[in-house]
């Protein structure tokens, strides 16, 4: 096996994982403040956009007040 081969193995191995761990943080919700900056960014280039901080407590206010039933 060439060294050119190893190497292509290794960049498909590296890129498989690379691609594997952002599903993982995307489908628990982990890359949800980067999902949020870009979003502004291409939508709401005038607003300022929210730190870290402010938007988990902006996130856990909206998820725990108000009704969340159906009846």
């Amino acid at each position: 096996m060439s060294v050119a081969t190893i190497q292509n193995v290794f960049v498909r191995i590296m890129h498989w994982l690379t691609r594997g761990f952002a599903n993982l943080r995307h489908a628990t919700g982990d890359d949800a403040y980067e999902r949020y900056v870009a979003h502004q960014r291409v939508h709401h280039a005038e607003e300022a956009v929210l730190d870290r901080r402010a938007y988990y407590l902006t996130e856990q206010q909206r998820k725990w007040t108000g009704v969340k039933r159906c009846c």
